[in-house]
């Protein structure tokens, strides 16, 4: 399912402004398996699913409380899921855009808010375009507006390669990257030697 037409218009008005994850603390460098629009029982739900290619450990404090946790193992699969409804809706346009200006390393400026949705419209159809592109990502705390000692782990999604330029993000290697993995996986043989 592409971008539903009930958010298209909201989608191509909407700038970036901050995040959301289910990712423990860390650094990671992410490989997008599939990123996809799903209209659940609650509502719509735009949602990005991850291999895990490098992890680095990071230590936090959620006020005066230091969380000293190892990060997603590498090779582990990871979902960030951005809702459409519920506390969360009146960010997630915002959330999907700054997702996508990391993925594609431009800013509000560089593309029309039309072309912006045309784009992650593609993105997240049938074809997924983007499997195999790389991703940085900051899991970083943020505490709770409404819950004061509770904690959220947000994510600060971060530019690597552009994807319509040569290097990490090219068609070509995404497309290999993944094919890649997917030999690796019916080998059995460990993620983090394919990269």
């Amino acid at each position: 399912m592409g971008v539903p037409d009930s958010i298209k218009k909201k989608l191509a008005e909407t700038t970036s402004k901050g995040g959301g994850a289910f990712l423990g603390y860390g650094m990671y460098l992410l490989m997008v398996k599939k990123w996809f629009f799903f209209q659940g029982y609650e509502g719509i739900s735009d949602i990005h699913e991850f291999v895990i290619l490098r992890a680095e450990k990071k230590i936090v404090q959620e006020g005066d409380k230091k969380v000293d946790r190892e990060p997603n193992p590498v090779g582990s699969l990871a979902s960030h899921v951005i809702a459409y409804h519920g506390n969360s809706k009146t960010m997630a346009e915002q959330k999907t855009t700054e997702f996508f200006l990391a993925l594609f390393g431009i800013t509000d400026d560089e593309i029309s808010g039309d072309d912006k949705v045309k784009t992650i419209d593609e993105c997240t159809g049938e074809t997924q375009p983007c499997k195999g592109m790389i991703i940085g990502c900051d899991i970083y705390p943020k505490e709770k507006r409404n819950t004061k000692g509770e904690w959220l782990a947000l994510p600060n999604f971060m530019h690597i390669a552009k994807p319509n330029a040569p290097g990490e993000n090219s068609a070509e290697a995404a497309v290999k990257r993944w094919a890649e993995y997917e030999v690796r996986m019916r080998q059995g043989a460990p993620v983090a030697a394919a990269q």
